[in-house]
């Protein structure tokens, strides 16, 4: 009798758990063809192809400061500027010079083309017209070399305004308003942004999962 009322338990047991199953709700979903995909996580360094530290061809007082690290920049965009006054008055006074040697030399051509054609009947000497001749060649000279001291002091003014020579992102700065710099100080560092080289290397066993096709990720830190 203890038997037989212990299997009528377990029937009833197993029918209750029966009916709960079949409750379930069943999803059916159709076969498809999916590619695994296979994250690989490395990590590497990012190298540009053109780095340059800036300095100026000059010594002076920084006075205009118009970049900071993180700003990209542009070819032939202004980034520093020193004090130029000295400078500019040096050029002011070069030309002034240029012009007063190029009206030196227009009088001593007038003076010497005037004894040339009167010469003979005013009774000019031939030495005073070679005189005269000279004074030509030796004032035009002098108008030469005052151009070419101009077109220095002019490089020089440009010299005090330091320009990005190509363009990318200032990377670093180590220069200050109101700080004196010399020639090849380091002032400004700029780094190149186009064609960039990320170099990282990928463990040998998953060579044969990668292809010129294979998508790449890339996350900076």
């Amino acid at each position: 009798m203890p038997y037989r009322r212990l299997a009528v338990i377990l029937l009833a047991a197993l029918l209750v758990s029966a009916n709960g199953a079949a409750e379930v709700p069943v999803q059916v979903e159709s076969v498809s063809n999916r590619p695994v995909v296979k994250q690989i996580s490395v990590t590497g360094t990012v190298t540009s192809p053109r780095t340059a530290v800036l300095s100026t061809a000059v010594g002076g007082l920084v006075a205009d400061l118009t970049i900071d690290e993180g700003d990209r920049v542009e070819t032939g965009d202004a980034l520093l500027k020193l004090d130029a006054e000295l400078a500019q008055l040096a050029l002011e006074r070069a030309l002034a010079e240029v012009r007063q040697r190029e009206i030196a030399a227009a009088d001593a051509k007038r003076r010497f083309v005037e004894a040339e054609e009167v010469g003979a009947q005013r009774g000019i000497a031939r030495t005073q017209v070679e005189s005269l001749r000279a004074e030509v060649s030796s004032d035009e000279a002098a108008l030469v070399a005052s151009r070419a001291a101009a077109r220095e002091q002019q490089a020089i003014v440009e010299r005090h305004t330091l320009k990005a020579p190509f363009a990318g992102v200032i990377s670093e700065r180590h220069a200050e308003l109101g700080v004196w710099v010399n020639p090849g100080d380091g002032l400004l560092e700029l780094v190149a942004t186009d064609n960039l080289r990320f170099d990282f290397r990928v463990g040998q066993d998953n060579f044969a999962a990668l292809s010129p096709e294979t998508p790449v990720e890339i996350t900076l830190d």
